[in-house]
């Protein structure tokens, strides 16, 4: 096993909040053991990553007690968290990114995620163009851009150090990505493949985001959507609280090919309310016919 994946396991014992992620969690611990590696190449203070990992649990254990009392999410608007959270450089290049870059490690629902995502999405054909928006890590466009060198790979994001950071990302994952700041809403072009992780839950609007990104995708392009149910952060706006509802909410603009509930719980059951999971899912939208070069997901 990794030097580094024993020192994040080990300092995250130390810390009250991840004392159960370090001793039992049933994480999957190659792949815990790359994303350290990968943390350690890609942050200018591994240590202090770790740190800011188990403070953003933290803070996330406090939200989800207060979402369990209020039933509704402590931000309340799209421009809060643009305010407090996004354009602060402070804050998104310390514990918010590190805090993503490493749930892909320790938080099993964010593992088992980036794998489906990993091993039902980035087969595709030989040439194309790929979009993640936004890029957040770049864990998952450079994962796709190293699998599928022939794409024309692209990512977008609102903050600065997402963008920095994704770079990083890219660059050691040996992948060719072209990185931008930008607005998804502002966005044009057609890509044979969208990727969308963590957004849906982050927006007041979520049908506005969903033609948007209806939008982005060329015929027969399939998107790679991930969103939250019933999980607190400190920029979640739009609380879905079932399956069933972020489905209902995905029908009204695209089919659904596949798609995986995961609950933080592992003996919760995915057709819970009011049940912290994570939902991840391959979409199109219909009645927009394949191109005879196109590859579908999967």
């Amino acid at each position: 096993m990794s030097d580094a994946f024993e020192l994040a396991r080990t300092r995250l014992a130390s810390h009250r909040a991840t004392r159960g992620i370090a001793a039992a969690a049933p994480y999957d611990r190659a792949l815990a053991a790359e994303i350290c590696e990968l943390a350690r190449a890609v942050c200018p203070d591994f240590t202090a990553a770790i740190d800011d990992f188990a403070a953003g649990c933290l803070e996330v254990h406090k939200l989800q007690h207060q979402l369990e009392r209020t039933g509704r999410y402590a931000c309340t608007s799209y421009e809060e968290a643009r305010r407090t959270i996004y354009d602060r450089v402070d804050v998104m290049a310390t514990t918010y990114l590190h805090s993503l870059l490493l749930s892909h490690a320790f938080w099993p629902n964010h593992a088992r995620a980036f794998e489906v995502f990993r091993d039902r999405f980035c087969a595709a054909g030989t040439t194309g163009r790929v979009l993640e928006v936004p890029t957040g890590t770049g864990l998952y466009v450079a994962e796709f851009a190293r699998r599928n060198p022939g794409w024309d790979a692209r990512g977008v994001d609102l903050s600065a150090a997402a963008v920095e950071l994704a770079g990083r990302v890219a660059r050691h994952r040996g992948a060719r990505v072209e990185l931008a700041c930008g607005d998804v809403f502002e966005l044009a072009g057609a890509y044979d493949r969208v990727i969308c992780g963590e957004l849906l839950e982050h927006v007041e609007d979520p049908d506005a985001l969903l033609v948007r990104l209806g939008a982005l995708l060329a015929p027969g392009g399939r998107l790679f959507l991930t969103t939250a149910i019933w999980a607190a952060s400190a920029d979640h706006i739009y609380l879905f609280e079932s399956a069933a509802d972020v489905r209902r909410t995905l029908a009204r603009r695209f089919e659904i090919v596949e798609d995986w509930v995961i609950p933080v719980e592992a003996d919760a059951s995915p057709d819970a309310e009011r049940v912290p999971m994570s939902y991840a899912c391959v979409l199109t939208v219909p009645g927009r016919s394949s191109s005879p070069d196109r590859a579908a997901a999967g």
